[in-house]
């Protein structure tokens, strides 16, 4: 590998792009392999460009033709020296679930739940971000485990990780039914709403409408209303100033003596 950050970026750009100017699907894996070296370089912009070209690649093959070579390359990235590596691995895994067998899925769930709880914090952050993408495979994807991998990383000490799990939130409360979003789900968003981290209340505050959207607008009134009452008299200005961009929509599904009894009273003060 070239010891020049410019080169390797240049290198990672139009590897992903070169699979016919080398003769096509069947030279597949010599694409794939200096594309797996450079997903392992410290300059995080060729990393991700390298991530991208493995996408496109595989999205140009049939994965079930090159499926022990493929899982392979995945597990080399999850288990390599350098935990960078694991970046693209965890990235790779839902491109890859639909396309190989059971046994692999198997695999790659257990590569993805190890990613969860990694010893490494941006590890845990890009799992957080990927199971977004996770989730919109099930029921491909065990809906079971997805609450699971969820629920660790909602714990998360990390504010970082952390707040990658509110768009994972919405995304839940789409594919789970009514009961379980009720069972499941507004209990973590409360956690959201009550999180010691003012940024992560702010995401919840700028969100709002997303999650109630997603929750259904039945539940909005009884879930949501008390911690957005509490976003428009919070502690910290940014979470006040993204409840106040929201009241507009908010007060859309609230009944006149709500708005009267609850939100009024806080925009007085305001």
């Amino acid at each position: 590998m070239d010891d020049e950050e410019e080169v390797l970026m240049a290198l990672a750009q139009v590897l992903g792009d070169f699979l016919d100017k080398v003769g096509g699907p069947a030279h597949t894996m010599s694409l794939l392999q200096p594309l797996e070296s450079l997903c392992a370089v410290e300059e995080a912009a060729a990393r991700d460009q390298a991530t991208e070209g493995i996408k496109k690649i595989l999205a140009s093959i049939k994965v079930k033709d090159f499926e022990g070579d493929v899982m392979s390359m995945i597990q080399r990235l999850m288990s390599g020296e350098n935990f960078t590596s694991k970046f693209t691995g965890t990235q790779l895994i839902p491109h890859l679930f639909q396309h190989v067998s059971s046994q692999n899925q198997a695999e790659l769930m257990t590569l993805f739940t190890n990613a969860s709880k990694d010893e490494v914090p941006q590890v845990r952050k890009t799992a957080a971000t990927v199971l977004n993408d996770m989730i919109k495979l099930v029921p491909k994807v065990p809906e079971s485990e997805m609450l699971k991998i969820f629920n660790t990383l909602i714990k998360d000490d990390q504010d970082s990780v952390r707040m990658q799990c509110i768009d994972c939130s919405v995304s839940l409360a789409k594919v789970l039914p009514a009961a379980k979003v009720n069972q499941y789900l507004l209990p973590d968003i409360k956690l959201f709403a009550q999180d010691k981290s003012w940024r992560i209340r702010y995401l919840v505050a700028d969100r709002i409408m997303e999650i109630a959207n997603s929750i259904g607008f039945e539940y909005t009134k009884d879930a949501l209303l008390p911690y957005y009452c509490n976003f428009l008299a919070d502690s910290e200005s940014e979470v006040r100033t993204a409840a106040v961009r929201r009241i507009a929509d908010f007060c859309q599904i609230l009944d006149k003596p709500t708005i009267e009894a609850k939100i009024l009273p806080t925009l007085k003060k305001l």
